[in-house]
């Protein structure tokens, strides 16, 4: 029997932790989720500037700027020689700079 996942996956742990391990920026996409297709947008976050929750919590509360979606968009730790656009965070909606 195959278990069907209705959600999106998000990176385990929390952001307290993430950054405990050195991290230092996320890449949040607002792409396909659960077969629905959204914008597109890619924004690039600083870790530090997230709340201390876990990266559920903080998935399910950024909204697009673009197309004003909100939750559920995908997580990805970002890697150095990547080029997103460089955003902050103000009442939970991820803003280009």
């Amino acid at each position: 029997m195959t278990k069907s996942v209705a959600r999106t996956d998000y990176p385990r742990g929390t952001v307290e932790a993430t950054i405990r391990h050195g991290g230092k920026t996320i890449d949040v996409f607002c792409g396909t989720v659960r077969g629905q297709k959204r914008c597109g947008y890619i924004a690039n976050l600083k870790i530090e500037d997230l709340p201390r929750v876990t990266w559920r919590e903080i998935g399910r509360r950024l909204r697009c700027p673009k197309c004003g979606m909100k939750g559920d968009v995908q997580i990805r730790f970002r890697h150095e020689g990547c080029v997103a656009r460089p955003a902050n965070i103000i009442g939970g909606q991820f803003v280009p700079q």
